[in-house]
């Protein structure tokens, strides 16, 4: 602390007139060099069209000693709820990329920004795992790291319709014949535009029936009131929510719904 005291009145020039010895920096106060290989942020852009959802990444990386080529290879897993993560399929993931300028890294300032977008992709939760590899003298690996980005959500902006039940009950007066309720939901997370409903007797000869609906607002529901002959177990009726398929539902698998007969 006295040196410090004695630097802040005289300076270092004046130390050294005076014959005293100059105070020189320690080594952990030197500039740190750059990391070789780093990661940004990675980014979820979400859109209600699939083909409009994006997942990006840049990755940068400078040489080490003796490097003759750069390469970065980028891979992608997706991981939904209530399954594991799985690998994301797509044109430029899983494999070795290389610089546009093959000379690229020789040169101890050379700095390489390279960044991986994928399109076209379902909901869930998306992570990079990301490798570097310096190569030297004919093709010699020098090193090879790995970098690991944090998560991002794509989320599922599109409709889900779904036939949530269908309640059946008796008609005073009219034996052989029953109504049926039929509760038409929108699941998920925009309206729906018109669509149709189609009822399905079971029974041979007995003519199906179709109701129009406008669009479904996100998170509502509908219910339709259809009659036909009685439910028979042995052929059970169906209702079947967009058969066209106009709408652009996020998941189809819970359009359809084949009636539960009541006993007796």
């Amino acid at each position: 602390m006295r040196g410090a005291r004695i630097i802040g009145a005289w300076g270092a020039a004046g130390l050294a007139s005076a014959g005293l010895a100059v105070p020189v920096a320690s080594a952990r106060h030197r500039a740190t060099p750059p990391p070789r290989a780093t990661l940004g942020t990675i980014a979820c852009h979400q859109a209600v069209n699939p083909l409009r959802r994006e997942v990006s990444l840049r990755a940068t990386m400078r040489p080490l000693a003796h490097t003759r080529s750069l390469a970065i290879k980028f891979a992608l897993s997706v991981r939904t709820r209530g399954h594991p993560a799985t690998p994301v399929v797509a044109s430029g993931l899983d494999q070795w990329l290389t610089p546009s300028d093959p000379t690229l890294g020789r040169r101890p300032g050379d700095i390489w920004k390279l960044s991986k977008p994928v399109y076209n992709l379902g909901a869930g939760s998306y992570r990079y795992v990301v490798s570097f590899r310096w190569l030297g003298a004919k093709d010699r690996v020098l090193k090879i790291v790995t970098r690991t980005s944090s998560r991002c959500t794509i989320k599922e902006l599109r409709p889900d319709l779904a036939v949530r039940s269908v309640r059946v009950s008796s008609i005073a007066g009219e034996r052989g014949r029953e109504r049926y309720l039929a509760v038409i939901a929108n699941r998920g997370h925009s309206a729906s535009g018109p669509f149709a409903v189609l009822f399905e007797p079971g029974v041979a000869g007995a003519h199906s029936q179709t109701r129009q609906l406008g669009s479904l607002p996100a998170g509502t529901r509908r219910r339709l009131r259809f009659t036909g002959p009685a439910c028979d177990a042995a052929s059970p009726p169906t209702v079947v929510a967009d058969p066209a398929g106009s709408v652009d539902d996020a998941q189809r698998s819970n359009n359809a719904l084949t009636v539960t007969c009541p006993a007796g």
